[in-house]
């Protein structure tokens, strides 16, 4: 192919093994693939001694092993992840882009980032940046403040946050806020060194301009694969059993704790108990400490939660306490999910924190589940309250929204289908990834242009 490029994708993260950010990127190398280009990956991975070749799913992924043990000490090991790190880990993808004749490197996380746009600086090649979270702008990544009182990130929320509200390590805390600052212009420095910020929903784009004078994201989402979805199990009168790709599944099972099973269940039409599905990890940055009060809003309903977490226990017990019967499936495969979705009825997703653009909401969409969710960070970008999906303002109102959604099966329906139509029309591969190639297109054509 006379005009394919040759893209190296700087990753901190990538499959099998990895969270969304990982699979992000192995999805787009993918889709690269296809379209005739040549990607190539370049990840740290800690604890490997020296650097390997390894593969997957016939990608070449180019490992560069490190150390960032901390020895318990605050900060040490972010130190040794980033400002040690970058420097080294630019040079091994700037002699990897040049020993592979790379045209453009796309740096995809808080490691990779800096190192990829230091290497493309030293080679003369254009740069481009993805941000999925808020690390450019907060210590955590999180922006999900400890001390909800307290309107705006300040030294004392930061304080706060890194030491994990332990009292002890405050006063280490606040003699290391000085670094604190200047990693963080560290950070910013890099995205605006970069040809390209990638911001993956309006909300994180925002969230840079305010927080990074002079930055001017592009807004492109994450994209999800439609054509699997589609084969991913099959919408049924129930849960049924599916199969990861190329790793067989365990049989679902479920975590009996003994509650009592509702009497008198909602049904749908084909006498099946109503399903309310969840699934994430059971911690409180996803909401799932909210998760009993408001499915409790809905009676009789059949509820199942496919993720594990330390809030397990909680959960179970106060669901208990609601006369709620959750059944605890615990991690499952991506097309195991996918065949979950299609069996239930409503998607919760109680995520407090300003999730950037959750895969969780892309997936249910694409396959007509319609889901309720509160009005925080990229959720908007996916459902559009009152069409595809319903979005609860505070926590306290997802049990309504749930219970609004369930009682109308006609309105359901509408949203099934609107949902889907959305997620194919803005998240979709076939209009997602022509967006990246263009923009890769015109950095390459101004940096040969200028070159020339």
């Amino acid at each position: 192919m006379p005009d394919a490029l040759t893209i190296l994708l700087a990753t901190d993260v990538f499959p099998p093994r990895c969270g969304g950010s990982g699979w992000s990127t192995f999805h787009l190398a993918r889709a690269l693939r296809a379209r005739g280009h040549r990607p190539i990956i370049a990840r740290p991975r800690e604890g490997l001694r020296g650097a390997i070749v390894a593969k997957y799913d016939g990608l070449p992924v180019h490992e560069l092993g490190f150390s960032a043990r901390g020895g318990g000490l605050p900060f040490v090991r972010g130190l040794n992840r980033q400002e040690r790190f970058w420097p080294r880990f630019g040079g091994f993808i700037a002699d990897l882009a040049r020993r592979e004749g790379v045209d453009l490197i796309h740096g995809q996380h808080l490691i990779s980032i800096p190192a990829a746009v230091r290497a493309g600086t030293v080679l003369g090649l254009p740069t481009v940046a993805t941000v999925r979270d808020y690390w450019p702008t907060c210590p955590i990544g999180t922006r999900l403040p400890r001390c909800p009182d307290l309107p705006r990130c300040s030294t004392a929320c930061q304080v706060c946050c890194l030491s994990r509200g332990s009292a002890p390590l405050r006063p280490l805390v606040l003699a290391a806020l000085p670094y604190v600052s200047a990693n963080l212009r560290r950070r910013q420095r890099a995205l605006l060194a970069a040809d390209a910020t990638i911001a993956v929903s309006s909300y994180v784009a925002q969230v840079m301009r305010d927080g990074i004078p002079g930055l001017e994201p592009i807004v492109i989402p994450n994209f999800i694969d439609l054509e699997r979805s589609a084969v991913s199990g099959q919408r049924s009168g129930g849960v049924k059993e599916a199969e990861e790709v190329n790793s067989p599944a365990e049989p679902l099972r479920t975590t009996d704790y003994g509650l009592r099973t509702p009497a008198s269940p909602l049904t749908t039409h084909d006498s099946r108990p109503t399903t309310i599905l969840y699934v994430g990890k059971l911690e409180a940055h996803k909401g799932a400490d909210l998760l009993p009060a408001a499915v409790a809003a809905v009676p009789g309903t059949r509820f199942i939660v496919a993720g594990t977490g330390p809030l397990a226990e909680q959960i179970a017990r106060e669901c208990a306490a609601r006369g709620v019967r959750p059944e605890l499936l615990g991690e499952r495969p991506n097309d195991e999910v996918i065949a979950l979705m299609r069996a239930a009825d409503a998607l919760i997703f109680p995520a407090r924190w300003e999730e950037p653009l959750t895969r969780t909401l892309l997936e249910s969409g694409s396959v007509g589940l319609p889901a309720v969710a509160l009005a925080v960070g990229g959720n908007p970008d996916i459902i559009r309250d009152g069409e595809t999906g319903l979005l609860a303002t505070t926590p306290e109102g997802l049990g309504p929204a749930l219970a609004s959604l369930l009682a109308d099966p006609a309105r359901r329906a509408r949203m099934s289908v609107a949902a889907r139509e959305h997620i194919a029309a803005n998240f979709a591969e076939a209009v997602v990834v022509p967006r990246v190639e263009a923009l890769y297109r015109e950095l390459v054509a101004r940096n040969r242009a200028r070159a020339r």
